[in-house]
């Protein structure tokens, strides 16, 4: 599984389902860091917002799973059309 950092454009539940699938998940609130620009990262997932959190989380622990190494790529993962 990946270790990902998220920022506070992320929702807290998305961070719970990304945990409950085994991803170590650490946040800028983790890091006592809100509201700061950190812009060292060792790759980026890039994200629609869905109110399904749990669906996301899985889409986004796919793209994971298919490219392996996320260092140095940027992610996107988008919400399905409905």
């Amino acid at each position: 599984m990946a270790r990902l950092f998220a920022d506070e454009n992320f929702p807290e539940p998305g961070v719970d389902y990304l945990r409950r699938l085994g991803h170590d998940v650490f946040t800028v609130s983790d890091a006592g860091r809100s509201g700061e620009a950190w812009p060292d990262h060792a790759g980026l997932v890039v994200c629609t917002f869905d109110i399904d959190f749990a669906a996301q989380a899985g889409r986004i622990s796919d793209a994971i799973a298919e490219v392996g190494d996320c260092a140095g790529k940027v992610l996107r993962v988008n919400r399905p059309e409905r």
